[in-house]
């Protein structure tokens, strides 16, 4: 992840618009260690000065610095993706760990009615709940009781860019900038997920809705007529869907007049205190949402969080619920305790479920600092070779308070670093500049967020190498640095599915100085 200036900024070139504020921070020590490496070494020196003294003498001495010397430098050293020895090695041995002991397999009880399939792991303890806002739209709040989050989702409808000017794409790029700040401002705000997902529509839904109300006693000739225009309908195309979600936690206790806290056993239900404050919310981020080229923007019914829970592990449910709206009739399932998968498998390098499988990527960095309104157009557009592709963002609010302590400590580390260079490159040069840059639009009120980007590709199990393929070769054209997500492959693929909205650092289980590096 990268701590990010959420508002874009814009060059005034009148040619071509660039945007950039994406930061990614490096924290500063000797020899290019962390903080946290940097302590480590003089703890280490002192006591090899020690053991001089010792019995052990000077081989033992030399013996700790030679030891410390490797490990620090196996968890200094990152790979191209910036994941260093130790953090390779510490997902690979949880992973084998894993498949030990079965985890990474999801095989529920076949005594169960015919599709009744919860979700696998962490997700199995959900809950989906309907409720109505101020305005009488009804909306859902999927909940994790076990973490204390709520989740509501959003379907949007984008028009495109292909008919707007350079000057509607600033504004939309400034409001969508503004949209994301106030996030931070949003109380009780986990993070926010934007979801872009490419699939077939079923080549159908006209041609089914058609064949439907057909009428038997039609004339010949227009019936004729009809199947000729079907014939000619194109068959087989892509859709695309957006949605957006916010999760939020709980609330903080309430309190009385005189200040004290409300005993528990007073306190309103936070299901039903959630509801009310999101439907009273609601409306309001969705009128803000729609200048930023969103198009219409709807609240999503839990049938609709359903049904795209229950596509994205089966696939082929999507003809199923499009046989359904074409008819008119009820949706196929209409129960969060039957959305699960009939099976599943999480390998070392993909995610299998049902007769599908489904890679994940994640991003690790951009290949340029500034970017065009266009970049990611070759990843989030539809492509031959995948046949259900989702783009998703993941953004994290820092909060206000903590803000300006990050970003005067990234512009210290890059001060240092620079300072201690005997000749310092471009790019510790730009580095300085870019934390200036993001110190000075935070003292200016912009927010800043940690922003995270998955790619899942699903396909039919024996088209994988396509999948691998066709995102290999999309990442770099978007100006991407993407990482396989080698051995939490279950993770990725739930956490792309936005409207889940998981928050994936509640339920880790490694040390952060592993996962962040020493």
């Amino acid at each position: 992840m990268t701590d990010t200036e959420v508002r874009p900024t814009a060059d005034e070139a009148p040619t071509s618009r660039r945007y950039g504020g994406f930061y990614k921070p490096k924290a500063w020590g000797i020899f290019g260690l962390s903080t946290g490496g940097t302590l480590v070494a003089g703890v280490m020196a002192i006591a090899a000065v020690l053991l001089m003294m010792s019995p052990v003498g000077v081989l033992g001495s030399a013996a700790l610095l030679a030891v410390t010397f490797l490990v620090l430098r196996l968890a200094s050293h990152p790979d191209r993706y910036g994941k260093t020895w130790f953090q390779r090695r510490a997902v690979r041995i949880s992973h084998r760990r894993r498949v030990r002991s079965g985890e990474n397999k999801y095989l529920p009880s076949t005594l169960i009615p015919l599709g009744s399939h919860r979700l696998p792991a962490v997700l199995a303890s959900s809950t989906l709940a309907r409720w109505v806002t101020a305005d009488g739209d009804e909306f859902s709040i999927l909940r994790y009781p076990s973490r204390g989050h709520h989740v509501v989702s959003l379907r949007a409808r984008p028009d495109g860019a292909a008919l707007l000017d350079t000057q509607q794409v600033d504004a939309q790029v400034d409001v969508w900038g503004d949209w994301l700040a106030s996030l931070a401002y949003e109380e009780g705000l986990v993070q926010g997920v934007v979801t872009i997902e490419t699939s077939p529509d079923g080549g159908p839904l006209m041609q089914r809705a058609v064949r439907c109300r057909e009428s038997a006693r039609a004339h010949s000739l227009s019936k004729a007529w009809m199947d000729e225009v079907l014939d000619q309908y194109p068959r087989g195309s892509k859709g695309v869907s957006a949605t957006i979600t916010l999760t939020l936690r709980d609330p903080d206790p309430e309190h009385q007049a005189d200040g004290r806290k409300v005993r528990r056993s007073d306190r309103q239900d936070v299901d039903e205190l959630i509801a009310e404050r999101l439907a009273v919310r609601l409306p309001h981020i969705m009128d803000d949402l729609a200048p930023t080229g969103a198009g219409a923007v709807d609240l999503m019914m839990a049938d609709d969080v359903i049904e795209v829970v229950k596509s994205a592990y089966e696939p082929d449910a999507r003809g199923i619920y499009d046989e359904a709206r074409a008819r008119g009739e009820d949706p196929p399932v209409s129960l969060w305790s039957s959305v699960g998968p009939s099976g599943a498998v999480a390998e070392w390098d993909h995610y299998r479920h049902g007769q599908y499988a489904s890679v994940t990527w994640e991003f690790t960095g951009f290949t340029t600092a500034t970017l065009t309104s266009k970049a990611l157009l070759p990843l989030l557009e539809a492509n031959d070779d995948v046949a259900i592709k989702r783009v998703t963002i993941i953004v994290r609010p820092v909060p206000p308070e903590q803000s300006s302590q990050i970003v005067e400590r990234n512009h210290n580390d890059a001060e240092a670093r620079l300072g201690d260079a005997k000749k310092p490159t471009a790019r510790q040069r730009r580095a300085v500049r870019d934390a200036d840059k993001a110190r000075q639009s935070e003292a200016d009120g912009y927010a800043v967020a940690d922003v995270a980007l998955l790619v899942t590709a699903t396909v039919p199990y024996d088209q994988l190498s396509r999948a691998h393929a066709a995102v290999s070769r999309l990442a770099p054209s978007a100006r991407l640095h993407m990482r396989l997500m080698y051995g939490q492959q279950d993770i990725g693929f739930a956490a792309s599915i936005g409207v889940l909205g998981v928050v994936t650092e509640s339920y880790l289980t490694l040390s952060p100085a592993l996962i962040n590096g020493v």
